[in-house]
């Protein structure tokens, strides 16, 4: 069943960040998947009308990448989200590995597509996107968009880039920022600047395990972040880094994404919208971690 839309054809180019994560795909595929548990039994149909509700919603659910341009581009895919349903009970932990092993093609589109894992009394729905399109915090907004459209919320009534109207590429937005050039730029460090090493794509599937956090331990980790004035995210950097440290690596780097929704105040959508920061740590700052 196709999308009906008065649309066709080409929507824009990708930006330089988008051609970047599209040039880098060719070889190596980028796709990252979100899980939602679901305290009820949903059925295909049912996820599958909240999936198109959805997919009005963010334009860029509705593409696909045309490479046989001089410059790669959007263009408007016909098809709805596509939806698979495994076994029942199937963990979802092995549906997101296996899906980290099957590329999601560029064309015909779109670049996203679900998995539905029925559980006794819930639900499991896997949503993999591919990169080009967006990034976790954009595919977090569409998974909460979702669970509400499953919930009957109007979802379609909040703020966002919805109908026709495509978010544009974030080059183009912070064209828009105040781009003065400070008169020192950062310092300049070999070790940190060294490429690192890139593991050529193979399809096997990865490790995919999960831990939660008692309710009492996320409570006293977001407490010390506030204390420390740092975020979630930086302290799980750092006691990852102080396990290589303790297992005798002398230097370790990070790289984080950094979300510009809050770090520039670019507009919220579903697209990317992130940069990355590399972090440095030695062994005598995990002394005391």
């Amino acid at each position: 069943m196709s999308i009906s839309h008065t649309h066709t054809g080409s929507v824009r180019d990708l930006g330089a960040f988008e051609r970047t994560i599209d040039l880098y795909m060719r070889r190596n595929p980028v796709q990252f998947s979100l899980v939602a548990e679901i305290d009820r039994e949903v059925s295909e149909q049912i996820l599958a009308r909240a999936l198109r509700d959805v997919q009005a919603r963010h334009p860029l659910l509705r593409v696909s990448v045309d490479r046989k341009a001089p410059q790669a581009r959007y263009r408007w895919a016909e098809s709805p989200i596509r939806v698979d349903t495994a076994a029942e009970g199937t963990p979802w932990q092995a549906v997101v590995a296996g899906e980290q092993t099957r590329p999601i093609a560029t064309e015909p589109g779109p670049l996203v597509r679900t998995v539905l894992i029925p559980a006794e009394a819930s639900s499991f729905i896997v949503l993999t996107f591919a990169h080009q399109i967006t990034d976790g915090t954009g595919g977090m907004r569409v998974l909460a968009d979702l669970v509400a459209a499953l919930d009957g919320d109007e979802v379609h009534g909040r703020t966002s880039s919805s109908g026709w109207d495509v978010p544009p590429s974030q080059e183009d937005l912070l064209l828009a920022l105040d781009t003065t050039v400070p008169p020192v730029g950062p310092p300049q460090n070999d070790l940190m600047n060294a490429p690192g090493k890139l593991t050529p794509y193979t399809a096997r599937a990865p490790h995919v395990s999960a831990l939660a956090l008692q309710g009492g331990l996320t409570a006293r980790l977001v407490t010390r972040c506030h204390a420390e004035n740092v975020s979630v995210h930086a302290a799980l950097c750092a006691a990852a880094s102080t396990v290589f440290h303790r297992a005798g690596r002398r230097r370790v780097r990070v790289l984080s994404p950094i979300d510009l929704r809050r770090a520039a105040g670019l507009p919220d959508a579903v697209a990317n919208r992130f940069a990355g920061a590399r972090t440095e740590s030695q062994t005598s700052q995990a002394e005391n971690f």
